[in-house]
């Protein structure tokens, strides 16, 4: 909605001081969460990204 795109645009806005120009897409492959650009920085907080990395260390670990 409004007020939470608002916020999220103050918030990114006084994280990197810098005006942003907020564009949201709903993706239903992140699962949840969100991806965020700025300045070719890029921040991803998306569930799907937290499963991947989640499998990769549970990979490595032994089970015994």
């Amino acid at each position: 909605d409004r007020a939470t795109k608002s916020e999220i645009k103050k918030a990114v806005e006084t994280l990197f001081g810098v005006k942003v120009k907020l564009e949201v897409e709903s993706n239903p492959e992140l699962i949840g969460g969100f991806r965020l650009t700025v300045n070719n920085q890029r921040i991803d907080a998306s569930v799907k990204t937290r499963l991947e990395k989640l499998k990769e260390s549970m990979s490595g670990a032994s089970l015994g």
